[in-house]
């Protein structure tokens, strides 16, 4: 096998899906640097969670996969090529990639076995279930470590530590709004499918048990906040006016966030501020699979163990059972606040 300690190496890593699954991802990147400290790294992602990856300080260079997917072939080939990478893991399955990265000869190709193109592309597989594990997202992540003989099983707190997420400071106009002397708290009451959603009224509850103490952002994208609008003297609305480093900006001053469990909430969490997630107990969508990895976490899940009941609907009945009041203690607990 390719010693990779032994010389300055590229190990890419690709994850091409959603942010939050990019979050979950960031910690192998501190752990190969760990065992491999003269490699560069590399992770390969695209345009949407650009900002992320950047922020990552283990992370030596991003490669856009939507740009590299948009050459032909033979242009990704050589693309490939050029970058020189000696392993390559594929944290998120992609056929298109591992064929070109087979084509480019990239010495050590990484994927899980679950997958029957992989069998034909990659070199290396590692035989586990997402489907059926109980671990976190995360730790599944580093079984794909296996080949590279790092066999660790490491707790979400270890796994958080290896995660070097420095923020980049923008020039976000929005932040004037933080106060220094109110409780900062952003809302993001949509997920683009990823999580079972809190119904609006109880957001607005929420909003009416908090007072002058707190001030509200409201943040997500245009598009899938259209009708949805809430009220308050201590609210604002930011609905589609920052870019996503902007918004990766304003999360890291605030205070708080509060989401279902979607990027944001990930984000937040290993910003350093407070990141409170609403879950259902389905399997696979709930907070043992999706925990963010951060010290100030905070979950609520109604206490049902993977509830099949509820299923792909607008009106999660889980979801239903984690009241505003309950939310609302919680940052009043965050405060010593009655």
């Amino acid at each position: 096998m390719l010693k990779l300690e032994n010389y300055k190496s590229t190990i890419a890593i690709a994850r091409t899906d959603a942010i939050g699954d990019c979050v979950m991802t960031l910690p192998i990147c501190g752990i190969l640097k760990k065992y491999f400290p003269l490699s560069k790294i590399v992770f390969i992602a695209s345009t949407y969670t650009k900002s992320i990856i950047e922020s990552d300080t283990n992370i030596d260079e991003f490669i856009d996969w939507t740009l590299l997917k948009a050459k032909t072939q033979a242009e990704q080939i050589e693309f490939l090529r050029q970058t020189q990478i000696d392993c390559l893991i594929f944290a998120f399955p992609n056929k298109e990639l591992a064929k070109i990265s087979k084509r480019a000869n990239i010495p050590i190709r990484i994927a899980t076995s679950h997958r029957i193109y992989n069998w034909l592309y990659c070199n290396r597989l590692v035989n586990f279930s997402r489907k059926n594990s109980s671990l976190n997202e995360a730790q599944l992540n580093t079984k794909l470590l296996k080949p590279l003989s790092i066999t660790e099983d490491y707790t979400l707190e270890q796994l958080a530590d290896f995660i070097a997420f420095k923020p980049k400071e923008t020039d976000c106009k929005y932040k004037e709004f933080l106060n220094k002397d109110t409780f900062n708290i952003i809302l993001h009451p949509k997920s683009r499918g990823s999580g079972r959603e809190w119904p609006q009224e109880y957001y607005q509850n929420l909003i009416n048990l908090l007072d002058h103490r707190f001030r509200i952002f409201i943040c997500g994208r245009e598009k899938e906040m259209e009708g949805v609008s809430f009220q308050g003297d201590n609210v604002i609305n930011l609905v589609g006016k920052m870019s996503l480093e902007q918004y990766i900006d304003f999360i890291a001053h605030s205070d708080m966030l509060i989401a279902c469990s979607t990027g944001p909430l990930h984000i937040a969490a290993i910003s350093s501020i407070h990141a409170v997630g609403l879950y259902p107990p389905k399997k696979n969508i709930d907070p043992q699979r999706w925990y963010p990895l951060g010290k100030k976490v905070k979950i609520f899940c109604y206490d049902k163990p993977n509830c099949e009941q509820c299923k792909k609907t607008t009106s999660c009945q889980c979801m239903l059972k984690i009241t505003p009041q309950e939310v609302a203690e919680y940052i009043f607990s965050v405060n010593n606040l009655k």
